[in-house]
């Protein structure tokens, strides 16, 4: 019986599993923090690909001659019913290298 105690002591006093008298209360700080950091994430490349679309890109640039032959092109248009945009040639589809670009293109507009 002496062991069990001294057993229970060590658990209780290592951060083991709490017994029914101790004072160990669940915290949810690291579950929101979690959630937070998910939505963050996500609005954040959310955003990146939003800032990738046609709309947007005409928006910030100077784009009235380009528009007009990239609407005459097969890039536009073609038997295959594809569209490229403009992300579509001039931003990386991979993370990193696409952050960085739209780094380098906030300078542009």
């Amino acid at each position: 019986m002496r062991m069990r105690a001294q057993y229970d002591v060590a658990v209780q006093g290592s951060g083991g599993a709490p017994s029914a008298g101790s004072s160990w209360q669940y915290r949810p700080g690291g579950l929101v923090a979690f959630v937070v950091g998910i939505g963050f994430t996500g609005g954040f490349i959310g955003g990146l690909k939003y800032v990738e679309t046609d709309a947007v890109c005409r928006s910030w640039h100077d784009t009235n001659t380009p528009a007009q032959e990239y609407t005459w092109s097969a890039h536009y248009s073609n038997v295959f019913g594809i569209q490229a945009s403009c992300g579509s040639c001039h931003v990386p589809p991979s993370f990193l290298p696409s952050l960085v670009r739209h780094i380098q293109a906030s300078t542009e507009v």
